[in-house]
């Protein structure tokens, strides 16, 4: 019975974290104007404009795909179905990257969609071979471009930007201090600390910046030691067997610090005498966990991905 709630919950927590993101869905209903900021999972078509909405037909750049994960604000709303944007400002400062072509494809970005580009903008920014002297030619432009988007694809793509929500996804590794393998039979329990390396992922509940509890399931191969104590005497000498570990865990985490608590159990395959005689094959087993700065979220990928916008 307990293994079948273990396989649940365990099922239960994957599915529910493949399906969270990192933000909350925007309200079309609640927008404040200017001042929400919102972040785009996917890429809508928008077309830029003036802040009224008017498309600018005499710009370098008339119409573009927006980039996943760009962050931006809404201006104005124009009639039923229209929108008008802007989005955030991609920087321009060089000390904030590692290298040239990094910093040139920020600058594109910023001529893109921070800047009105004045027909023959492009084809002299593309002529420029030095960067300095292409940072000057776009911070000397107006930065006033705004783009209009259809409501729908608002509605589709658009989430509430939090840099560090209330619950996201999050996944990474875990190691085990120690297992508790209870009573089985006459056989009293006893502390193990067989070795395991795998997978976990679930969702994650943030308390302000540094502190959150995150609850992931796991699946991992562990080495299982089988000695004589454990297989009823089969086995005279001890030795390891590799093991499939279906695990749930509830961990602590301070910055990159995690530690917590563990269920899961140890399949072994029984392919002969003494991996069939093992006492705790398939049973539950409780384990002490922790992580050292190995666990990511999604909310860190999204900053990431915003390439210092």
């Amino acid at each position: 019975m307990r293994k079948k709630i273990l396989i649940t919950l365990i099922v239960t927590i994957f599915i529910l974290a493949s399906n969270l993101r990192a933000q909350e869905k925007i309200n079309i209903d609640d927008i404040k104007l200017d001042r929400s900021v919102y972040i785009f999972y996917g890429s809508p078509p928008v077309t830029k404009s003036d802040q009224a909405g008017t498309a600018l037909t005499a710009d370098d750049i008339t119409s573009a795909i927006a980039p996943m994960y760009s962050t931006f604000t809404i201006h104005k709303k124009k009639g039923a179905n229209t929108y008008v944007i802007r989005f955030q400002s991609w920087s321009t400062k060089k000390n904030l990257f590692e290298s040239e072509s990094s910093h040139t494809k920020n600058l594109t970005k910023a001529l893109t969609y921070n800047y009105l580009a004045p027909s023959g903008t492009q084809a002299t920014f593309q002529g420029k071979s030095k960067i300095g002297e292409k940072t000057t030619l776009i911070t000397g432009l107006r930065e006033e471009a705004f783009f209009t988007i259809s409501a729908q694809d608002l509605k589709d793509y658009a989430y509430v930007y939090n840099p560090k929500p209330k619950y996201e996804f999050n996944y990474g590794t875990i190691s085990y201090l120690a297992r508790m393998r209870p009573q089985i039979g006459t056989v009293a329990g006893r502390w193990s600390t067989d070795l395991n390396l795998g997978l976990t992922a679930g969702i994650k509940r943030n308390y302000g910046k540094n502190v959150g509890l995150s609850l992931l399931a796991g699946l991992a191969v562990t080495k299982v030691n089988l000695d004589s104590v454990s297989t009823n005497g089969v086995v005279k000498t001890t030795s390891e067997k590799p093991a499939l570990t279906p695990s749930l865990n509830l961990l602590f985490s301070f910055q990159n610090f995690s530690i917590g608590f563990g269920i899961g159990m140890d399949w072994v395959n029984e392919d002969s005498k003494e991996t069939s005689s093992w006492i705790y094959n398939k049973k539950v087993f409780y384990a002490i966990g922790f992580g050292i700065n190995i666990f990511r979220s999604s909310s860190n990928e999204n900053t990431t991905a915003r390439q210092d916008q």
